[in-house]
Order: C-alpha cells, then structure tokens, then sequence
C-alpha cells in the first residue's frame, strides 16, 4: 500500500507541475526581479485592508500561520510580540484579573505545516483550560531537532539525481523527522484535535485518498474527489493532533510521507450504517494544497460562525512566499537548476503561490479585514527549510528581530482591535 501510495503521490505531483509551469513562471520571474534594483529582497511586508462593507453577523477573528519549517521563528516572535501587546493593554486597562491567552482572542486559528505545530501550541488544552505560551512555542524552534538522513548533498548532478531518486522510490526523506515527532509527541501526550480550547484548523494531503484533507476539532475531513467521489468526514474525538501535525508537516523530499492509522467513526454520503471503521492513509505536506491557510481558514470560519460574519484576519509568513531561492538554487538565477533541483523549484513555486493569489485576493475583497505580516528574506539567504543548527536559527530569529521592530505598530493596532472586540460591552 504504502508503494501504491508512494507512486501515486509522485504521479500528483507531476500533473501538478505540469499544470502549474505557467505559473511557476511568472513566479520565478517575479522572484528573480526582486534581486533587482527597487526589488522586495531583504524588505518587510506589512499590509493592511480594512474592510469597506459591514455584513448583518458577528465579528469573527482568525489567525492563520503559513508553513516553512524552521522558518516557524518568524510568525512565533511576531505571536510573542502580539501576545506581549495584548497584555500589556489588558493591564493597563482591566485591573485585577490575568491577562487572557492568546487563543481567547481569536475565533480560529489555522496553520500548515510548521504553522500547525504554532497553531496546536496556541489551541490544545495542556490542562486547566491553559494553552502552550507563545515564548514556549518559540524555543521549541531553538531545539536542534532535524538530523540529517546520509545525503550526499552535494552540487554534482549525480549525486542531487540519486538522492531524489532515492527518496522518489524508497520513501527514504533527506531528513530524520524522529526528533521532531518525538517533540510534537511530548508536546501534546494522549492530546486529540478535540482538545482544542477554540476553533483548529490544519490542512494535509492524503496520497492514499487522492486530495487535500483538513482537520478541526470538530472533524477530520477527506474530499476524496479523484477516487471515490465521496466526502468522508472523521470525528475528532479520537484524532492525535502529533498525527495530523505530523501529516501536515510530511514536506517531500526533507522528510518522509507519513502513515497514519486510527479507528474512528465516520460519515459517508448515502451510507446511513454509521459503522466504525479503520481509515488508514498516508499524509504528505499541507503546503502543497495551501502553504499559507487563509483561504480554508475563513472558508471554515463561514461554516462554524454562519456565512454573514465580519471576518477580520492576521495572517503570518514565514519569510518564504515573497522570493524564492531554495537550498538546491544558486544564490543568482540561473537555469537549468543543477540536477533534478527544478522538481523542488515547481513544488516550491506551487507552495509560495498560496501566499501571493491570498495578498491579491483580501487586499482588494470588501467585506474582509485582512492583516499581513511577512518578511522577504535578504538575497543570498539560505532557505532550507530543515537546517535547524544553532547558527542557522540564529540567522533566522536575526531576520525576525527586524520584522517584529517594523511591524511594532501594526503589532499594536491589531492586539488594540482584538481588546476592545472582546472588551467592548465591559
């Protein structure tokens, strides 16, 4: 099953970059501009779209945190700094009471990949009704946790072909995910997508069922539209939320698909039968449907909070969506990328994509308050998504220093918003 499963990704993800070369293009282009002079390298993004229409139904808050690995720092300091804010307001304003968390501010919180490990942090109950603190979820990407596989690694094309080679037919990833998925284990022991203190959402690919998944705490979700024509829903009771971090981390080639296995109950259209069954599947990078989940994170919000709500959102880059460079592309554009890295590029591409059609959609959409925080990292930055050493996180939280000091404002204008939507009737 799991070869089956294993050529069937590969065959998506072919068909997937062939159907987007045109817009890997133009993406490529774009970001080899940004080198140029009055280009974006090296400059903060930080926007602001204020709704123009008030729909009949109630404020609605979403955080949405894209994904990029060890890139995670960046949107974690940018959370510390907002979680700073929001208390300091609250002190100066309430007396005699502790601040609320971060989670009771916001209706949803969303996140791929990296950005569910922050997401969960936020959400997951760690008992008492107390989620992770934002500082807490921030040393966590201080841990040097990726180790690498035995890759060659190097710039000679055989070597680059024989790794992707290697990876494409033993399932056999550059990285070792085991720190990682012993730390997201011991993060969140025996802690279900159910656990959640508010609205979770991370989006995954099942290979096995042929297209995007999604997990709340309300359900797990498989479109199944290729395969079956079915729309399978999960309950969350019985979900991990380590398994769907895991899936929704699962980035090919840095690291392995991931198999995930649990009996569960669940709902398929015209079966009326409700048996339990065992779903097994095997997930793969949430980044490769939306690296960036604004998209499924308002579309989930409409769902749970009713379609007429006013939806304000904060969504967090990790640095990655504004240019791309990428470990296998040299530090200037050249083409043709050294051995098979072009694969990575048109995946990349397809990854950093969600970000760019996300800022032309809400930057422009009336009825949403759209909030962007991001950072396009300086030319010549590396951007390998797995390098967690001390040297390469301190490079990283360097570029988010810089971020959390131009965005300081902003940083402050949203947790005032936040405060006196939650405070206004008191």
């Amino acid at each position: 099953m799991k070869f089956k499963s294993i050529c069937i990704g590969v065959l998506l993800f072919v068909l997937g970059g062939a159907a987007s070369l045109f817009g890997v293009s133009i993406l490529v282009y774009k970001n080899f501009m940004a080198d140029k002079p009055g280009g974006i390298a090296g400059k903060d993004i930080i926007m602001h779209h204020e709704a123009t229409y008030r729909m009949p139904g109630k404020d609605i808050f979403v955080l949405s945190i894209d994904g990029g690995g060890i890139f995670g720092i960046i949107p974690a300091q940018i959370i510390v700094d907002l979680n700073k804010e929001l208390s300091d307001i609250y002190k100066q304003k309430i007396n005699g009471e502790s601040p609320p968390e971060l989670w009771e501010y916001f209706n949803t919180i969303s996140g791929t990949s990296t950005g569910s490990i922050i997401a969960a942090g936020l959400s997951i109950d760690q008992g008492g009704g107390h989620a992770l603190r934002p500082e807490c979820i921030l040393n966590e990407y201080k841990k040097d946790l990726f180790k690498i596989n035995g890759y060659y690694r190097g710039s000679n094309w055989f070597y680059q072909s024989y790794d992707v080679a290697r990876f494409l037919i033993k399932n056999d990833p550059i990285y070792k995910i085991d720190g990682v998925k012993k730390e997201i284990e011991r993060i969140f022991p025996n802690k279900t997508m159910s656990n959640s203190l508010t609205y979770l959402v991370i989006p995954f690919v099942s290979v096995t069922d042929g297209g995007f998944s999604y997990a709340t705490n309300t359900n797990v979700s498989f479109a199944n539209y290729w395969f079956y024509n079915n729309h399978v829903a999960f309950s969350s009771d019985k979900t991990p939320v380590s398994k769907v971090i895991i899936s929704s981390s699962s980035a090919l080639p840095y690291f392995a698909l991931s198999d995930f296995k649990i009996p569960l109950s669940y709902e398929i259209k015209n079966d009326s039968s409700q048996k339990k069954h065992t779903h097994e599947f095997v997930g793969a990078d949430g980044g490769f449907y939306q690296n960036d989940p604004v998209f499924l994170s308002i579309a989930e919000s409409r769902r749970k909070f009713g379609s007429n709500s006013n939806i304000h959102v904060v969504s967090l880059g990790t640095g990655l969506s504004p240019k791309t460079s990428y470990e296998t592309m040299d530090d200037k554009f050249i083409y043709p990328v050294k051995g098979l890295g072009v694969l990575l590029h048109i995946v990349a591409g397809m990854m950093r994509s969600s970000s760019s059609v996300a800022n032309e959609y809400f930057l422009t959409d009336p009825t949403i308050e759209y909030f962007r925080i991001d950072k396009a990292l300086p030319s010549g930055f590396k951007e390998n998504i797995a390098d967690s050493s001390n040297e390469n996180t301190k490079k990283i939280q360097d570029q988010a220093d810089i971020l959390s000091k131009s965005a300081h404002k902003m940083i402050h204008n949203i947790a005032l918003e936040l405060f006196e939507s939650k405070f206004s009737s008191k």
